[in-house]
């Protein structure tokens, strides 16, 4: 076990000093924010423990990559709305998180992008009904770009500390097990 996590160590080491590895990076989070299937925070997160002291370009670039992949949602959803909404009311999708979603915008606006965007779960809905309710697209811009940088920050971090606790933790315990030297 141990030589395998030496091999993913050094994979994981060259390839985040890559070039490329932002651009996949951004584009795997920028996916997560536009259909909802990959688990993007994980991605995120996965980064940040291969390579902790990168936390903040990793932070940067997750949130550059989300923020264009919700943008081109509120794109698609400006262009294709009636349809859209059509396709929810026909799939059998939730249609109260839907109104509760379209009373959120309501009440926050744009507001609600950025707020949608910090809290895990709530990023895709407002964005829909941005799509629906606004063409200010430099603001819709700026405030999915505020809640996905805020969001990828705290949770960099979050990784990174709790990382270097445990990693403390675990050397704490290790040098309890060791035998002392001899008593004088």
């Amino acid at each position: 076990m141990r030589q395998g996590h030496a091999v993913w160590a050094r994979f994981s080491e060259s390839s985040q000093h890559a070039w490329w590895y932002p651009l996949v990076l951004a584009t795997l989070v920028g996916f997560d924010a536009l259909v909802v299937v990959l688990p993007g925070d994980l991605v995120v997160a996965l980064s940040v423990l291969s390579n902790p002291s990168r936390w903040k370009r990793i932070a940067v670039v997750s949130a550059v990559g989300s923020t264009l992949g919700s943008f081109l949602l509120y794109l698609l959803v400006r262009h294709f709305g009636t349809h859209i909404l059509e396709h929810i009311a026909h799939s059998g999708l939730d249609l109260p998180r839907w109104q509760s979603a379209r009373g959120f915008f309501k009440r926050w606006g744009l507001f609600s992008l950025a707020l949608g965007s910090i809290l895990p779960g709530g990023s895709w809905p407002p964005v829909v009904m941005a799509g629906l309710a606004t063409d200010r697209w430099t603001l819709v811009l700026v405030s999915l770009f505020a809640g996905r940088l805020t969001r990828f920050l705290a949770l960099s971090f979050g990784i990174r500390e709790g990382w270097a606790v445990f990693q403390a933790i675990k050397q704490e315990a290790q040098e309890a097990r060791r035998p002392s030297g001899p008593s004088s």
